[in-house]
């Protein structure tokens, strides 16, 4: 896995493991020194149980989406986490092993706080570094058939761009899945627009792999991936309904990802009546 794909998630994970360790080091500087020697301990068992659990919190919330594709659990890079979940039960491993020393309890439970805000707030600030509000690009593209495909006469209703290509393993990974998720999304467009690739590749493995070829189109030039800056794939890219784009992920994204990110962005009226 590609560390571009990851970066959004690892960033805030280290600045928040930092700040866990340099908030309890300053708060235990006048502590006995094995009290300080806790801190490092600390720190990272926090960090670790808080992700873990809020990763496993989410795949139990949608435990039928990945007991299709057991895999999925695997693609951290999707983004999809409890954060709440992991925050608690950080605090709460923080409060048994320091049990019994009410000050020490305090301090670290307090340390893991600033490092959860310090976290969330630097995902924040890397979502708001996104580009937003450029138009999807006005490219003609192609059917498998050979009939030219207009992107912008899909403005009405949002519009999810999948840039793949048949080469790429992840991209071979998440197609099943995003198509599925389709089904799930009527209020939403998912285009799967082939890069730099000819019909017949593409037409080959639609069969091979028994997919669904709606929605499939070519980008035989990858001009697409071109006027966005994708420089890898997966790249998926999420326009509102004017056409304009208000979220791109970067690498695999899980069909329960996929269905969680355009229900925040979209509402939920993108999605199917349960």
């Amino acid at each position: 896995m590609s560390m571009s794909h990851v970066w959004p998630l690892v960033l805030p994970v280290l600045l928040g493991a930092a700040s866990v360790y340099l908030t309890l080091r300053m708060l235990l500087r006048r502590q006995p020194s094995k009290d300080r020697a806790l801190a490092i301990s600390l720190a990272v068992d926090a960090v670790a149980i808080a992700v873990v659990t809020a990763r496993m919190g989410y795949v139990v919330i949608w435990w039928r989406e990945y007991l299709t594709e057991p895999l999925s659990v695997m693609a951290i890079g999707d983004g999809g986490y409890v954060g709440w979940l992991g925050l608690v039960a950080a605090v709460s491993v923080a409060l048994w092993r320091t049990r019994g020393r009410n000050t020490l309890m305090i301090k670290s439970a307090s340390s893991i706080i600033v490092g959860a805000a310090v976290g969330w707030g630097t995902l924040a600030l890397v979502d708001q570094m996104q580009p937003k509000g450029d138009p999807i690009p006005d490219l003609s593209l192609l059917h498998p058939g050979g009939q030219p495909y207009d992107l912008s006469g899909l403005k009405g209703k949002p519009i999810i761009v999948n840039l793949w290509a048949t080469w790429c393993p992840p991209c071979r990974r998440e197609l099943p899945a995003m198509q599925r998720a389709q089904r799930e999304l009527p209020g939403a467009t998912i285009a799967f627009v082939n890069q730099g690739e000819g019909a017949a590749d593409v037409v080959v493995y639609i069969k091979q792999n028994r997919l669904s070829s709606q929605n499939v189109l070519l980008d035989p030039t990858a001009s697409f991936a071109e006027a966005v800056g994708a420089k890898v794939y997966p790249t998926t890219l999420f326009y509102d309904s004017g056409g304009h784009l208000v979220h791109t992920h970067v690498g695999e994204l899980s069909e329960a990802a996929l269905r969680t990110k355009a229900a925040a962005l979209f509402g939920q009226k993108v999605a199917k009546d349960q």
